[in-house]
């Protein structure tokens, strides 16, 4: 009877935590594909984020970084790709951090009125999220992402800072 009863508790267990994940509303909602009404890859130099004084004249700067280069991706599937990558990544977040916080990449979604950018430092595992230009949260990411983020810029023409050692 015990042995009974454990198993109906452990299904129910199982019952609620499947449920709660397709219940439970995610994290990144601006990372649906279907969602995404606009979406730029921004290739960025971490350089000047200690010197500011020095920041060169780029044109444009995003949270503190001279923008080198950035690509729209209009192309359905691209976006698809890209925004799945950034989940996956998320996902899969490394569980070491390094301190460097060195971001080279940044993506800019656009959907539901809102504007959310990801600042991204594959290098030390680390990414900060933003939602119309106030910090929301950062935590760890996995460097899976940073070989479709590359092509993408390097299709397109764009520079990157190399990874510092």
């Amino acid at each position: 009877m015990l042995r009974r009863r454990w198993a109906i508790a452990g299904g129910l267990v199982v019952a609620a935590v499947v449920l709660a994940l397709v219940l439970w509303p995610s994290s990144h909602p601006e990372l649906d594909p279907d969602r995404a009404e606009r979406v730029t890859l921004y290739s960025i130099d971490f350089r000047f984020l200690e010197k500011p004084e020095q920041l060169p004249d780029t044109g444009e700067v995003i949270y503190g970084c001279p923008v080198l280069g950035k690509v729209e991706v209009t192309d359905v599937e691209q976006r698809r790709q890209l925004l799945d990558a950034l989940k996956s990544a998320i996902a899969r977040g490394e569980g070491g951090q390094y301190a460097c916080y060195w971001p080279r990449h940044a993506l800019r979604v656009e959907s539901d009125g809102r504007t959310t950018d990801y600042v991204i430092c594959f290098q030390c595992h680390n990414y900060k999220k933003y939602v119309d230009g106030r910090s929301i949260t950062g935590s760890t990411i996995s460097e899976s992402a940073a070989p479709l983020f590359n092509k993408l810029l390097e299709d397109a023409g764009i520079p990157i800072v190399p990874r510092m050692h």
